[in-house]
């Protein structure tokens, strides 16, 4: 969401905003996940079979860019309203939830 508004303030159209905030996620977790594989590499041969892995990275891969394109046209037509009250109304959620 704040790559998003960051976007939109430097100037960016709502589906280009939308596209870099996807890209920098993807690039950011894509980082992650390679780190935690190479130090974690001997945990995970052990008791991970390679195939089922594998399998695993495609179909995210797959459903990550369907969302991606889906989530980008949606922005196009309809804006960040949504997202925004999600965000606050999850937000009262929680506090009301950790302060209670």
């Amino acid at each position: 969401m704040m790559t998003i508004v960051g976007g939109y303030l430097v100037g960016l159209e709502r589906a280009r905003a939308a596209e870099f905030s996807f890209l920098l996620g993807l690039i950011t977790l894509t980082a992650a996940a390679a780190y935690k594989g190479l130090t974690k590499w001997e945990v995970m041969r052990d008791n991970l079979e390679l195939g089922p892995v594998l399998w695993g990275c495609l179909v995210a891969g797959m459903s990550a860019g369907l969302s991606v394109y889906w989530l980008v046209s949606y922005l196009t037509r309809r804006g960040l309203g949504l997202f925004v009250w999600y965000r606050v109304i999850l937000s009262l959620v929680v506090f009301y939830f950790y302060f209670s």
